[in-house]
């Protein structure tokens, strides 16, 4: 597999980044979680290939996401008896 530099989403990284925080809080927790598990998965990979220092890197990256995930469902509990039924504030 061929890792890309970008995606073909409107412009881009930057676009993309701000669909994400315009998530409702427990979607983007949500997303968080799916990433973080694709990062582990891919440190996993390229444990088994003996990239161990790569690997260390992403299991790291993947914690970082879990706990960011984790901060998110805070903000979720937070912010939930604020949200109308139509998702507006």
């Amino acid at each position: 597999m061929q890792h890309k530099t970008d995606v073909d989403y409107k412009n881009g990284l930057k676009d993309i980044a701000k669909d994400l925080a315009d998530l409702r809080y427990d979607s983007l927790r949500d997303f968080l979680e799916h990433f973080a598990d694709k990062v582990e998965m891919d440190a996993v990979a390229d444990h088994g290939r003996g990239r161990t220092k790569l690997s260390s890197s992403l299991h790291k990256t993947a914690k970082a996401l879990e706990k960011a995930k984790d901060h998110m469902a805070e903000a979720w509990r937070l912010s939930k008896p604020y949200m109308k039924e139509d998702g507006s504030c």
